[in-house]
């Protein structure tokens, strides 16, 4: 069996041609990532991926001493000190071309310290000492930030970072102080393993955290900081979908992808579980190359290796993952359910809408997936966008479409989601028939008397994806794309389906595409259509419940 270090070397090796094709040599720019291509500061991250190929003298390592890509990483390294302002910082420009003011780049600033320190024989003496001086620069100025930072998973990042910079520039004021970071950090997590971030947990970024934190546990040996992420592995898990992917349903900052994440390694390495759990996202991250949908993600290869760099090897202990059927009651906040090919989370994290742009409305509580075809129902939350609610409650003139509190519940009847909204609870119920077929029930109920003062619309949140043919039972037909489509009920008829899956639907029911989430990693908030979601949905003015049933087609027609 391969090791978890082989299975990083081949994934970073398998990422070099399009590193190397997408470097500019008069610049020392690496032009990669985003949606219409282009340079953002975080591309050069891919230096201190290049610097480990440069140094690394394993057996399966074809690149150890490839003076190509050393040439590369030093002129990447050479790019980042040019763009630094007199004070360390570098502008905050994205690939998309905007401009989001200067930082201290927490991820660039890291790798780019590593990259110094894996290649500080390399560097000759006027290109180290320039290096040198631009990071102390950021490393100080993120330093005198640490000091009145908030618990986030950037300070937990940049904690790590300080005290590894005092560790190769032997300054004890870093050393202290990214150790005071990471304490704070450690304390500040809830016991249920999560760092919260505008009222609840963040699937994504939790595991910034984690690898920040296991990677200061490699440089420290500080055995304080392992309770934290043995909680937080175990929370990961739970909330991780069958093919390796994040689960976005209880994540209050980012909507779903379908990539598989390479982060927290190194601290899931600390554990006979998790490196079960590391084994099994490489795995699956393996199984996807050489398919023209998943081409290499040169953006995870840092990630990828500083696990490779920082790893613990060990037994392995079998996870929930391995098994077909498991469910999870998460402390009644949250439930996943596994049984054959089918996956449900329902959520029952609520919390206050923010203004903060970064935090999304905690509205859209159920998702479902299915082996043969991935995500079909959910894909995460939005903002000021009832849409991607599951349920619109109004009384008396006053619209709700977030879940004032939420409990989930399983008995021998089934799981059950209950949403409060106002004085009306709406109820969310999946049920498996079979490996190819469930139903899923809406329902309302309220203190008040249904009438033409309270009604409830309910969202069922589809994912689809721009290309597919849209069919309906009545005879409509269409590729997806920008164009709008909204059908009423009767040319809808019994079902919808893209050919994959069959959605069998209440005779109420309407449609709408493309509802585009609020994106809050673009400046002007747009998303692309590919994060576009079919929206099915109706309308009762009487107590109810609707049931549709989802019919999995086994192959497109």
């Amino acid at each position: 069996m391969k090791s978890i270090r082989d299975l990083c070397i081949e994934l970073l090796i398998s990422a070099v041609p399009k590193i190397m094709e997408s470097f500019q040599e008069n610049t020392g720019r690496f032009i990669f990532g985003g949606e219409n291509g282009g340079w953002g500061i975080t591309n050069q991250d891919v230096i201190y991926s290049l610097a480990v190929l440069y140094k690394d003298r394993g057996q399966r390592n074809i690149y150890c001493g490839d003076k190509k890509i050393l040439n590369m990483a030093l002129l990447g390294g050479d790019c980042i000190r040019n763009f630094q302002y007199e004070d360390g910082r570098v502008e905050f420009l994205k690939a998309d071309g905007s401009k989001w003011g200067p930082v201290y780049m927490p991820w660039t600033m890291y790798y780019w310290l590593e990259t110094y320190d894996l290649l500080l024989t390399e560097l000759g003496d006027r290109r180290a000492e320039e290096w040198r001086r631009g990071l102390i620069l950021a490393m100080d100025g993120i330093k005198n930030e640490l000091n009145r930072a908030s618990v986030h998973n950037i300070t937990a990042w940049n904690g790590m970072s300080v005290y590894r910079a005092g560790q190769i520039f032997k300054r004890e004021d870093y050393l202290r102080a990214g150790k005071e970071a990471i304490y704070r950090i450690v304390k500040g997590q809830d016991p249920r393993g999560f760092w919260p971030e505008h009222g609840g947990p963040t699937t994504h970024y939790n595991l910034v955290y984690m690898h920040a934190i296991g990677l200061y546990y490699y440089f420290s040996l500080d055995e304080s900081v392992l309770e934290s992420l043995k909680r937080s592995l175990d929370f990961q898990m739970c909330f991780t979908y069958p093919d390796g992917v994040p689960v976005e349903t209880i994540d209050g900052r980012v909507k779903y992808s379908p990539n598989i994440s390479l982060m927290a390694l190194p601290a899931f390495c600390l554990f006979p579980k998790g490196r079960r759990y590391a084994r099994f996202l490489l795995e699956k991250s393996l199984e996807r190359l050489g398919s023209s949908k998943w081409p290499p993600d040169v953006h995870s290869t840092p990630l990828i290796a500083s696990a490779y760099m920082n790893t613990s090897s060990g037994e392995e202990e079998s996870i929930l993952l391995d098994s077909e059927k498991y469910v999870v009651n998460f402390d009644k906040m949250a439930l996943v359910r596994r049984s054959g090919k089918w996956f449900y989370c329902l959520s029952a994290f609520t919390a206050k809408p923010t203004p903060n742009r970064w935090g999304m409305d905690r509205q859209n509580h159920f998702s479902l997936w299915h082996k043969d075809v991935g995500l079909i129902i959910g894909g995460g939350n939005s903002k000021n966008q009832p849409e991607f609610s599951n349920f619109i409650v109004s009384e008396d003139g006053k619209t709700i479409f977030i879940a004032e509190s939420a409990e989930v519940k399983s008995s021998k009847n089934g799981d059950v989601l209950s949403l409060k909204y106002g004085e009306t609870t709406c109820f969310i119920q999946p049920n498996i028939i079979n490996d190819q077929e469930m139903e899923i029930d809406y329902a309302a109920s309220s203190a008040k008397s249904f009438n033409r003062n309270i009604s409830v619309r309910y969202n069922l949140i589809l994912r689809v994806q721009p290309g597919e043919i849209l069919r309906t039972a009545a005879g409509f037909e269409r590729e997806l794309s920008e164009e709008k489509i909204e059908l009423q009920n009767e040319e809808i008829g019994e079902w919808i389906s893209n050919g994959i899956w069959f959605l069998y639907l209440p005779p109420d029911a309407n449609l709408l595409w493309p509802i585009k989430p609020f994106n809050p990693y673009r400046m002007d908030g747009s998303s692309p259509l590919k994060s576009a979601a079919c929206i099915v949905w109706g309308e009762e003015t009487q107590v109810s419940k609707r049931t549709f049933k989802v019919k999995v087609a086994g192959s497109r027609w």
